[in-house]
């Protein structure tokens, strides 16, 4: 069927009676020399491929971290899953589409296209939800709300979506739908925003360092790494066990793809957050507070440093209008700082890798701090909330750009 047409499908219409609406591509730079490589030495490949596979201890924690694929949950919100999907339908004329992946999983997706609306619909969010999460009752409404287009997606595994919630394969869904909102949905590239929540900031970071054009990334009660995040709840418990198995890709290292993405980014964090964030006896830990300190410092390593952290850990841990007086009180000190910031930044503007910014050493310690929470204020929000409190839709918005400011 015509890739045009395919997906204006009955929102009713069971998921296995849908036709594939678009079908991604391998975009890997090695998937065509594993291709010939098949053709030409097929026993070879087979074993390469064995090589490579994933510890079957991992595949049953990967699974495990994502209980949205668990059959059971699923079954228990089938209704509102259901009533999700109908009300996206009939209140916002969103289209169902099945796309395929270029790892062999199907994903049932919808999208509701803002575009005839306002100006603000010309902007698609690609929603990337969380370890529970669907699209029928996940971010896209909240998008919607803000007047975006969105387009939202099972994962694999997930209710109609084939597959298991598995590093690699989240990476080829995520992929898939970046693929058919560019060519299928015809949304450029840079009227693209993609918002991930909680876990699902892996797949929307993942996505934002394949795609460096896209509007802006938005990461919502996300965290730094897995490992150190498991490590926390558990006291430490089991920790040799823990470090063999969340490594490498398990360990969901949101600081690492993010140095790889150079474009305006927002982080989002709860203020009672009880899923990234633990109270202690030392005070209470958010790791959405160190995934913005480790982001910083990749970006503005000579600004934001040891000599400046402090001055940004106590500003962190301050989660109402205090922080604001906290920063007034340097921009009273040293009030031009923002602006030098700034005229560095129109200088770098077209710079093909304009991060790591290599400027600030020379600057004295109250400009460096001033400026490091100048910027933490500029990629930070606070949302007040759980972990679970429905993010208001005044949230979603274009991230702050440090070149146009």
């Amino acid at each position: 069927m015509d890739n045009r047409t395919a997906h204006f499908f009955d929102y009713q219409a069971k998921f296995e009676d849908l036709d594939v609406a678009f079908r991604a591509k391998d975009r890997s730079p090695s998937a065509a020399q594993k291709a010939a490589k098949r053709q030409d030495d097929p026993v070879g490949s087979f074993l390469d491929n064995i090589a490579v596979s994933v510890n079957p201890l991992q595949k049953i924690v990967s699974r495990a971290m994502y209980p949205g694929s668990w059959k059971r949950m699923q079954r228990i919100l089938t209704e509102h899953l259901n009533n999700g999907r109908f009300k996206l339908a009939t209140e916002f004329d969103a289209k169902r589409a099945k796309i395929a992946t270029a790892d062999g999983n199907l994903l049932d997706t919808m999208c509701a296209d803002r575009r005839s609306e306002s100006e603000q619909g010309e902007i698609l969010v690609v929603c990337c939800e969380g370890n529970c999460g669907f699209y029928e009752v996940g971010n896209m409404f909240t998008a919607i709300a803000a007047g975006f287009s969105a387009v939202g997606y099972n994962l694999p595994g997930f209710c109609r979506s084939t597959g298991h919630p598995e590093p690699s394969q989240i990476r080829y869904a995520v992929d898939a739908v970046m693929q058919y909102a560019i060519s299928c949905l015809k949304f450029p590239e840079k009227n693209i925003l993609i918002l991930g929540y909680s876990i699902g900031g892996y797949p929307a970071a993942w996505a934002a360092s394949q795609y460096p054009s896209i509007r802006g990334l938005i990461l919502d009660a996300s965290f730094d790494q897995a490992l150190p995040l498991v490590l926390l709840h558990t006291e430490n418990k089991m920790e040799d066990i823990l470090r063999k198995i969340l490594k490498e890709d398990l360990n969901i290292n949101l600081v690492e793809l993010l140095s790889n993405y150079h474009g305006p980014v927002t982080i989002i964090r709860r203020s009672q957050d009880q899923i990234v964030g633990v109270n202690r006896q030392e005070g209470y830990v958010n790791h959405t507070n160190l995934l913005l300190k480790n982001f910083l410092h990749s970006r503005y390593p000579e600004i934001v440093n040891e000599q400046t952290f402090q001055v940004l850990d106590e500003w962190l841990n301050l989660y109402d209008w205090t922080q604001e007086v906290m920063l007034n009180q340097y921009a009273v000190k040293c009030p031009r700082c923002p602006s030098m910031l700034v005229e560095y930044m129109r200088d770098r503007r077209r710079t093909p890798r304009p991060f790591p910014v290599s400027t600030g050493r020379s600057w004295d310690q109250n400009t460096r701090e001033h400026l490091t929470l100048h910027l933490a204020e500029r990629h930070m929000r606070t949302c007040a909330g759980t972990h679970i409190t429905e993010l208001p839709a005044y949230f979603i918005a274009v991230p702050w750009n440090a070149f146009l400011e």
